[in-house]
């Protein structure tokens, strides 16, 4: 088992993922499961009720007056209401794609965003200087902050047909789990999160959960007493992506290349308000 340096930056819940037996790997430096054991049956269970620790994914929270114009500039997303989400692509300036991105909006002028680690720092970068863009002392976006909350909540990714049963477990009895598109705070028996489940568009049984980093231990034991509930790692979890969307791989392996050649047409929304000219 890789064991976590002394020095490292980790999950709130490596003691648990210890007890459990996970080999780590370092994702954004920061140290997460990248396995229990058999990353096959670890895939197969994923894929069926499955929870992983995806705490290192980048995180951003994006607000000011300006938020939704640098949203609706910088990502495929649709014009989004408080409360609903979509999977969309961050683009070059040559319309190749930088990343995948999850955008959320949870307020009027705040949004939350998840992508993943391997394009961290290169879309960081690229969003930095988008924001910072000035002519004639005039700012582009002038009433915008981008804060990488990365780490400072503890983020739960829940996959498979079956996970609804186990989530729904927490929850009061009027009160629904989020659609396919929307994002919500739920309270989790007396834990209050953040529930945002993507768009059919990626993956209709997925749920991304938020979790107060002091109290997630307590939730994570309490998941574990689910026999049908499978703690799975980061490498599980990236295996079937890939069955999901074959086009995922290409794009982890580093290839820039256009929407269409990875299959990401879905994570373009043509509305009336975007046509998505750049990316052809």
């Amino acid at each position: 088992m890789k064991r976590v340096p002394n020095s490292a930056t980790t999950s709130a819940l490596v003691l648990e993922h210890e007890a459990l037996g996970a080999d780590f790997d370092e994702y954004y430096d920061m140290y997460i499961p990248a396995s229990y054991g058999n990353v096959d049956e670890e895939e197969n269970s994923y894929l069926a009720c499955g929870v992983s620790d995806s705490t290192a994914n980048l995180v951003l929270r994006i607000s000011g007056a300006s938020a939704t114009s640098f949203i609706s500039t910088m990502t495929t997303a649709p014009s989004l209401m408080v409360g609903q989400c979509a999977t969309s692509l961050v683009l070059s300036g040559e319309g190749d794609v930088i990343d995948v991105m999850h955008v959320a909006r949870t307020g009027a002028f705040e949004y939350m965003t998840i992508s993943s680690t391997d394009f961290a720092e290169e879309l960081l970068d690229w969003l930095n200087e988008a924001a910072t863009l000035e002519r004639a002392q005039v700012r582009a976006f002038p009433n915008l902050e981008i804060e990488d909350e990365t780490g400072k909540l503890v983020l739960l990714q829940f996959e498979g047909s079956e996970v609804a049963h186990v989530l729904s477990d927490y929850m009061a009895q009027d009160v629904e789990l989020p659609g396919c598109g929307t994002v919500s705070s739920v309270m989790f028996d007396k834990i209050p999160t953040l529930m945002m489940r993507p768009s059919e568009s990626f993956s209709a049984d997925r749920y991304f959960v938020f979790v107060p980093a002091q109290l997630s231990a307590v939730l994570w034991r309490s998941l574990m007493s689910f026999d049908e509930l499978a703690a799975c790692g980061a490498l599980a979890v990236r295996h079937a992506d890939y069955k999901k969307c074959d086009g995922l791989k290409k794009h982890f392996a580093g290839i820039q290349a256009k929407p269409n050649v990875f299959g990401f047409e879905n994570f373009i929304y043509r509305t009336e308000g975007f046509l998505g000219a750049r990316a052809l």
